[in-house]
């Protein structure tokens, strides 16, 4: 079964886009330089609005379970005790395309070049 290829987008959007949605407490979960970017943040987040504000057309994809870092302090008379931990939590998923890189035009063969009409 062939598979599609995906249309290739500029590393370097893509990349950037990457560390704005790590930025903004958000994981890209999609392959690295294809379209669509999808992403998980967590319920409450503001990141599918900014990227909307920015112009991007985000679609929601629904939930999906994740493990999730959590921090727990305690406070015992003059200690400070700190707990880190993993547990599994709710968030959204998210996708959006990223402009595509012109295909590049075909080089005629050198071959054609050398023969004249």
């Amino acid at each position: 079964m062939l598979v599609p290829k995906r249309p290739a987008v500029n590393p370097k959007l893509w990349s950037k886009m990457n560390a704005y949605i790590r930025q903004e407490q958000g994981w890209t979960v999609s392959q690295p330089d294809t379209n669509p970017v999808r992403f998980e943040c967590k319920l409450d987040s503001e990141l599918p609005a900014l990227l909307i504000e920015a112009g991007h057309s985000v679609r929601g994809l629904g939930t999906h379970e994740r493990l999730l870092p959590s921090t727990l302090v305690e406070q015992r008379g003059t200690a400070t005790f700190t707990t880190q931990s993993v547990a599994p939590g709710v968030v959204n998923v998210y996708s959006f395309d990223l402009p595509v890189l012109p295909e590049k035009p075909k080089q005629k063969s050198k071959s054609k070049l050398l023969i004249q009409p």
